[in-house]
């Protein structure tokens, strides 16, 4: 079951690679952090910060988009070229078929976070000028050339994906800025929210096509992000049938509030929070969801004409 798994899981991981997904991701997040050192060179004593929380903030937002375009377009894909017939005539089951193309969205997901948050810290850490530049730089590039030079290898074509991972662990070690574990946290915090909404949008591309599944799974973003404050709706303001309504919409869907705390949080000096606890929070809750979500896929999968 599990080589049946991870043979999805890398074939869907191929698509997001061919069809230039993770490239186009990887050079919108990077035009991100150049916009973040713009704007925290307008900033006056706080370029650190800056760029920080704005790095952050788009590395949440294409992670996110990474997540809904890739599970909106590979069902869909998977069924019009009628490859499907030909995995689920392999002795897999539908349910396995959807776990791969779980397992395989998560890993183009940590393939981009690899790369991605390795240039955030390094470009935050240089501009902070608590490290090297010419060894952050080195740190970056060398993991991306020597991948592409493996890619040309066909004996040594399998490692290339190990080499964003490589290159971030190459700028940890040379990492010098204490503001680094800051950004680790609110990455991680993405990421798990991104594994959580990858569920979502692959349990609506089961039924629906790659427009509507992106719209479905942005109304549920929008919704899960304003959880909170549909909770705590004041009775002064809104009807006693509105307050009820957005009480149990809070409930309905997940709470993706949580995955985005604030800066005093995710620095420690919030006294009524513990950034280790949330996180640990944070993928209990992404991990239910996520298996609930999932589970759903697999019976509306199972109950639908693939043909």
């Amino acid at each position: 079951m599990i080589r049946r798994l991870l043979a999805v899981a890398r074939m869907t991981l191929l698509e997001a690679v061919r069809s230039r997904l993770l490239l186009a991701i990887g050079l919108v997040h990077g035009a991100g952090t150049a916009y973040a050192v713009l704007i925290g060179a307008l900033s006056l004593g706080h370029e650190s910060r800056v760029i920080a929380d704005v790095s952050l903030a788009s590395f949440s937002l294409v992670s996110l988009t990474l997540v809904v375009v890739h599970a909106a377009t590979s069902v869909e894909l998977d069924v019009s070229r009628k490859a499907v017939l030909t995995i689920l005539t392999r002795a897999l089951h539908r349910s396995e078929w959807i776990c791969g193309k779980y397992l395989g969205i998560i890993a183009a997901l940590l393939l981009f976070a690899g790369s991605g948050t390795a240039l955030s810290l390094a470009i935050a850490s240089g501009v902070e000028g608590t490290s090297s530049r010419p060894l952050l730089a080195l740190a970056i590039a060398l993991p991306m050339v020597l991948a592409l030079a493996m890619s040309r290898i066909k004996l040594l074509a399998s490692y290339t994906y190990i080499w964003p991972l490589v290159s971030l662990a190459a700028v940890l070690l040379i990492n010098r800025d204490p503001s680094a574990i800051i950004f680790l946290r609110g990455a991680t915090l993405a990421l798990l929210e991104a594994a959580l909404v990858a569920a979502v949008a692959l349990f609506f591309a089961t039924f629906a096509g790659p427009v509507p599944t992106a719209l479905f799974t942005l109304g549920i973003v929008l919704v899960g992000r304003s959880a909170d404050m549909l909770a705590k709706l004041p009775k002064r303001s809104f009807p006693e049938s509105v307050v009820t309504a957005g009480r149990y919409l809070s409930h309905a869907v997940p709470n993706l509030h949580a995955y985005v705390p604030p800066h005093a949080v995710l620095t420690g000096l919030d006294p009524n929070v513990d950034p280790g606890w949330l996180i640990l929070h944070g993928a209990a809750h992404a991990a239910a969801w996520s298996v609930l979500l999932l589970a759903g896929a697999a019976l509306v999968t199972d109950r639908r004409e693939l043909g």
